[in-house]
């Protein structure tokens, strides 16, 4: 196999804006309104609610949770918007209990450290 067509099996990561949309599909299935910001740019960024915005490079949806001298962020694979929006959920319903439902699915979060 020639190094032109090995290179043709890659993918491409997914344009940002495109995974954000649908991210924000899957948040509005589980009753969140989310709003992804109309510039299209690298990265893609939607506002979950105050608190929470999600940003999208193509490869990952990534936001931060929390404090412990350093950032700390949780982070899904662009390629899965439904598990990121499971997350986000679950993230929005513990900064915002007095809007939370009952029935959003929710999934253990794992946790990436970056420092500062």
């Amino acid at each position: 196999m020639r190094s032109h067509e090995s290179a043709a099996l890659i993918s491409p990561p997914a344009v940002p804006y495109d995974s954000a949309e649908r991210l924000v599909q899957e948040l509005a299935e589980r009753g969140i309104d989310a709003d992804l910001q109309p510039f299209f740019a690298t990265p893609a960024y939607v506002s979950v609610c105050l608190g929470l915005v999600v940003r999208c490079d193509g490869l990952l949806f990534s936001w931060h949770i929390g404090w412990k001298g350093y950032a700390i962020y949780d982070s899904v694979s662009a390629d899965a918007p439904a598990t990121a929006a499971a997350k986000l959920a679950a993230r929005y319903d513990e900064l915002h209990p007095d809007r939370a439902t009952q029935d959003r699915a929710t999934i253990p979060r794992t946790k990436t450290a970056m420092p500062l």
